[in-house]
């Protein structure tokens, strides 16, 4: 099993959620996806005694077995974009048809 949490980074007393079993449900949904609702989920807030941001302010933690993976938002000071070229090189070396 899959279980979660999340604790708020901005509360004087950290507040943690309860610790839930993810349903198969949202096991199936992809990282892609998981990574879409972090980033552009600015609206979402907790319910009771935190009401900061539940994407922005908190971290998310997942845990299977001796496992653990954690994920919070970090702003970062963007110095510069490169965008690389477009060229595209395929090499057949060492390759048979």
């Amino acid at each position: 099993d899959i279980v979660s949490w999340t604790y708020c980074k901005r509360c004087k007393q950290p507040f943690r959620s309860p610790t839930v079993i993810m349903s198969p449900e949202a096991q199936a949904f992809s990282f892609a996806k998981y990574m879409e609702l972090r980033f552009y989920g600015r609206e979402y807030r907790r319910r009771g005694p935190c009401t900061h941001s539940l994407h922005h302010d908190h971290v998310h933690v997942f845990s299977s077995g001796k496992i653990a993976a954690s994920f919070e938002h970090v702003t970062i000071l963007l110095l510069e974009v490169v965008i690389p070229a477009i060229q595209v090189i395929v090499s057949t070396h060492g390759y048979e048809s």
